[in-house]
């Protein structure tokens, strides 16, 4: 299959689950009239990255319902990344099992069985308005499943007659937008308020010593196979680089590979949870790392971000604000969880010395 017959599939599928997915929903629509609001469930099963690009909308709708009793349907790690954050009053694990990598629609699963008894249970007291901003239509059947009085969700991706507030009316296509514009178009039709696109977290203050300086953080632990960079390409940017940093900050994951620093380079290696790690990127000078979720963390911490992009869409989840580097072309990105190659040609034909100058570039500018 070329990359070109790729993309097409995938955009013929797309299209004709929405367009079944709106003939159901206007056989079977939702009652219409408003909620009260004062129950608000907010869509956040996907990856830390999908969050971090909510932060606009999520803002924004603290602001507009100080009163309100706003919950984060998810996985557990949202008490972490958003405890210290004031924006949700409630955590609840509930996660679709097509968020996971693999065996997505294996229904006989125990993970099925355990979505399905939650999503039952929620039914039965549920939300006065549930909202989501992923270009998904699941999660337009998934807003139906729970039950909620109002949903508010995009309305292009399908199922338009069970949409009480389309949140992308003012986008053209979602699906291309950079997510943190579709949050902030969000907040704007949902709260009125005309917000940044750009995610970021509360201010935190720096601790580090000036004699630190610049602090380079590294991390590659992105959770997908796909998105990762082998350890000889990584050492190689790093030993291509003409500027040294302070000290070499190397983040740990549970999927991380070994990180060589060049002979002379201090080095610190750090894990920690998601509070604490807000905490740190907010006093790292420069990130060096994949796409992904703590990319996200870094960008929305305040922290200069040098990424690796894979398989991501770029338009969707590279932060527009920050040194992003990706081969080009590469037509048939992004790619989902498997790749139609031989080899990962978004991974082989990666040049470590373009990259270093980005680094050197980056540390640059910190020390000017």
């Amino acid at each position: 299959m070329t990359a070109a017959h790729n993309v097409q599939r995938k955009r013929k599928v797309g299209g004709l689950a929405r367009a079944g997915l709106d003939l159901i929903a206007r056989l079977t629509p939702r009652k219409p009239g408003p909620s009260p609001r004062r129950r608000i469930g907010v869509f956040l099963y996907w990856g830390i990255g999908d969050a971090v690009l909510s932060l606009p909308l999520l803002q924004a709708l603290r602001a507009a319902y100080p009163d309100a009793h706003i919950t984060a349907l998810g996985k557990p790690w949202l008490v972490e990344l958003f405890g210290d954050e004031g924006l949700f009053d409630a955590y609840l694990d509930i996660v679709p099992p097509w968020t996971r990598h693999r065996g997505k629609y294996r229904l006989w699963d125990a993970d099925w069985r355990r979505f399905l008894l939650q999503a039952l249970r929620t039914r039965r007291d549920p939300f006065d308005l549930l909202i989501s901003v992923r270009p998904d239509p699941r999660e337009v059947v998934t807003a139906r499943l729970l039950g909620g009085w109002e949903y508010a969700g995009l309305a292009a991706m399908g199922g338009a007659a069970w949409i009480s507030v389309d949140l992308g009316a003012g986008i053209a296509d979602p699906g291309q937008a950079y997510d943190g514009s579709v949050a902030a178009a969000a907040a704007l039709v949902l709260t009125g308020t005309d917000v940044s696109p750009m995610p970021r977290f509360r201010p935190r203050l720096s601790r580090r010593p000036p004699a630190e300086r610049p602090l380079l953080g590294i991390s590659f632990g992105a959770s997908h196979p796909i998105k990762r960079w082998h350890e000889a390409g990584i050492a190689a940017t790093l030993s291509g680089m003409m500027k040294t940093p302070g000290v070499a900050l190397v983040i740990g994951h549970d999927h991380s590979p070994a990180i060589h620093l060049p002979e002379g380079w201090r080095r610190e290696d750090w894990r920690g949870s998601l509070t604490e790690l807000k905490s740190l990127l907010a006093e790292i000078d420069v990130l060096f790392c994949s796409d992904s979720g703590v990319m996200h963390v870094a960008a929305a911490s305040g922290c200069r971000v040098v990424a690796l992009f894979t398989t991501g869409m770029l338009s969707r989840f590279a932060p527009p604000d920050q040194r992003i580097y990706a081969v080009e072309p590469m037509p048939c990105r992004p790619c989902g969880d498997n790749c139609i190659h031989p080899t990962l040609l978004c991974v082989d034909r990666i040049d470590s010395r373009v990259i270093s100058a980005m680094l050197d570039d980056a540390l640059t500018a910190i020390s000017a």
